[in-house]
C-alpha cells in the first residue's frame, strides 16, 4: 500500500506535531520517503491532534493549500 500512496500525485498536505507520542516525529523522514510529492508541515509544542491542538495555525495552512492547489 505504501508504494501504491508514494505513486499518487494528488495534491497532499502531512501535518505532524513534533511532541506526537502516538506517531513519534522521528517517523516524519520515512513519510516523506513514502510521500515525496506531499507537502509536509511539523507544528512545534504539539501532540498528534494539530488540527485541535492549533486549530487556528492548522486552518490557516490548511486553506492556504487549498487555495494553492484548486484551480
Amino acid at each position: 500500500m505504501r508504494e501504491q500512496l508514494a505513486a499518487r500525485r494528488v495534491p497532499t498536505l502531512i501535518v505532524w506535531g513534533d511532541h506526537d507520542l502516538i506517531l513519534p516525529a522521528r517517523h516524519l523522514e520515512e513519510a516523506r520517503r513514502h510521500h515525496p510529492h506531499a507537502r509536509f508541515h511539523l507544528f512545534q509544542d504539539t501532540g498528534h491532534m494539530p488540527q485541535l491542538e492549533r486549530a487556528l495555525a492548522f486552518n490557516r495552512l490548511a486553506l492556504d493549500f487549498l487555495q494553492e492547489v484548486s484551480p
